[in-house]
């Protein structure tokens, strides 16, 4: 399934479950960075060590880290 399409279902879900547009968008910018940065474009393609490659470049705690 290609990634912006499945972003846009759960974007809608949490629309309908009455998340703020705000909230939304801070995780559309977020996931958006994730995709970018890993060039990934179908969701099959998110694997732990995407998520771990994409956390290194970020300023965030090693807790924060190994919470993954």
């Amino acid at each position: 399934m290609p990634i912006d399409y499945a972003l846009e279902i759960v974007f809608k879900q949490m629309n309908i479950a009455g998340n703020r547009p705000r909230t939304i968008d801070s995780y559309d910018y977020i996931f958006r960075g994730f995709y970018e940065a890993n060039k990934i474009l179908y969701v099959e393609e998110i694997m732990i060590d995407t998520i771990y490659s994409y956390l290194e470049g970020l300023d965030v705690s090693q807790q924060t880290k190994n919470y993954v």
